[in-house]
């Protein structure tokens, strides 16, 4: 059961708590990344699109431009199929923010902290279960670069654990992206 006080708490954080963003996050005269962060829990899956711009090689800055989240099924499922899931809904995402553009982005990388979903992913000659196959095809199917992030970087974990308004106002890593985007390539995980 719910407890009432933390409940009612929340709610007035949310009455309280207003965070003000940029109007002009994609700076499309100049070059621009998209960067598509991803993750799952056993309760909620996300994607957290961000985008990079660069003026003659130094980085502009970084913004969250979309965000989408859902619940975990009922019944429950491996965190592996959850973890596929939130990559399949991080290229619909980018897919999504990509047509909004009035220009095509430069690069489009998507990140996630799951080995087991990545290996899927990139291993082409192992058969999969149906359920998997069809969503790696998708995935596959939409050309986008796949890396690894160490989990303590990924800004989508904050969308699948939570965080309360005031943190979630003041942090960071949700609206800017992990502290390297920002550095020059050389310097991001590998």
């Amino acid at each position: 059961m719910v407890d009432i006080r933390k409940w009612k708490k929340l709610i007035m954080h949310w009455l309280t708590d207003v965070v003000e963003l940029p109007r002009r996050a994609i700076f499309l005269d100049y070059h621009t990344e998209i960067h598509i962060f991803v993750d799952a829990s056993t309760v909620a899956y996300a994607a957290a699109v961000y985008a990079r711009t660069i003026i003659s090689e130094d980085v502009k800055g970084t913004n969250l431009v979309f965000a989408k989240s859902r619940i975990a099924p009922i019944k429950g499922m491996a965190t592996p199929r959850l973890e596929l899931l939130s990559v399949l809904i991080g290229v619909r995402a980018g897919q999504f923010v990509i047509k909004q553009f009035q220009k095509q982005p430069h690069s489009i990388t998507l990140w996630s902290d799951s080995t087991c979903v990545l290996y899927w992913i990139t291993n082409y000659t192992k058969l999969l279960p149906r359920f998997v196959q069809s969503r790696v095809d998708e995935i596959r199917s939409s050309k986008f670069n796949i890396r690894y992030i160490p989990s303590q970087d990924n800004p989508a974990d904050i969308a699948t654990r939570g965080l309360s308004p005031p943190h979630l106002r003041n942090s960071k890593q949700w609206w800017k992206g992990p502290h390297w985007l920002i550095e020059p390539e050389s310097k991001w995980p590998t």
